[in-house]
Formats: structure tokens, C-alpha cells, sequence
């Protein structure tokens, strides 16, 4: 299942897949791109153009394949990232450069939405998702501790 995300604009809409490559028919403009494609960034307004921004490639020699690691090592509670590389069709710094996808998955009590942040002059993007499944399970249980107490 793609997840859909915006950057708090009308002009492109933003899918991420977060355990392999976009499947859903509105992505398929990046999977044309590259059968890899996991962040894309597709604008919808005016003339339609697809951005490969990162791909699913794990069995490729590092860097190609997503990039683990946590969001902040001496405080891994705030949840992890991943980043992945995507086609070389960047043109920020004024030579074609990658893609890069860096994918926050932030420790939240509930699942949030998809928030995009494409990085001004740079071929970075940062997509960040709220939710539980990053945060560490005596996190989840302090978590639910409180929710209990609350009710």
C-alpha cells in the first residue's frame, strides 16, 4: 500500500512505499521512471511531470539500497530514518545529481500524516510519518500506561 503525503501545496502530491517499490495507478508515472521507485513526487497541476525521488533497491551495492539508521543515536526514542536514492534527474545545484528520499519515521502515540518537506536549493527531501511502530516498545508501554490513565 502506497502512502500519500503533500507538502502543504496544491501542486504535487507525494507517494512513498515503505517496504519495497509504489504499486498504486497514480504512482505508475515513477515506476516508469524506474521499476524501483518507493518516493515520488508527481506534479498535478499544469503540465504533469513525475519525479523519482527514491528507490527500493536493496539487493544494489550501498548506497543504493535504503539506508538505516536512527533519527538522533543518543536519543533513539525519537524513531528511526531511512533514506534511498533516486533517479539522477536533480537539478538544484545546477548539474544532474540523485535524489534523495530521507524518510523520518517519528515516534507519535498515533499515526500521523504523510509530510513532505523537499529542501530549497538541494536534491533532498525529507518525507516524515508519525507513528507508534517507531517508537521503542517501553515507550509503547509508558504510552499505553498513560492513554489508560487518561480514559
Amino acid at each position: 500500500m502506497d502512502l500519500v503525503g503533500s507538502d502543504g501545496g496544491s501542486l504535487y502530491n507525494y507517494y512513498l512505499s515503505v517496504c519495497g517499490t509504489l504499486s498504486s495507478a497514480p504512482a505508475s508515472a515513477c515506476t516508469q521512471i524506474s521499476a524501483q521507485s518507493s518516493a515520488c513526487q508527481l506534479q498535478v497541476q499544469g503540465t504533469a511531470q513525475a519525479f523519482d525521488i527514491g528507490n527500493w533497491a536493496p539487493y544494489e551495492p550501498a548506497p543504493a539500497g535504503p539506508q538505516w539508521a536512527y533519527i538522533d543515536p543518543s536519543n533513539k526514542a525519537l524513531g528511526v530514518s531511512m533514506s534511498m536514492r533516486g533517479a539522477q534527474q536533480c537539478w538544484a545545484t545546477g548539474s544532474a545529481e540523485r535524489y534523495v528520499a530521507n524518510v523520518l519515521f517519528v515516534c507519535s502515540r498515533n499515526q500521523g500524516p504523510l509530510k513532505v518537506l523537499p529542501l530549497q536549493g538541494s536534491c533532498w527531501q525529507n518525507y516524515t510519518l508519525p507513528t507508534p511502530l517507531a517508537c521503542p516498545a517501553a515507550s509503547i508501554q509508558e504510552q499505553r500506561s498513560i492513554f489508560l490513565a487518561e480514559e
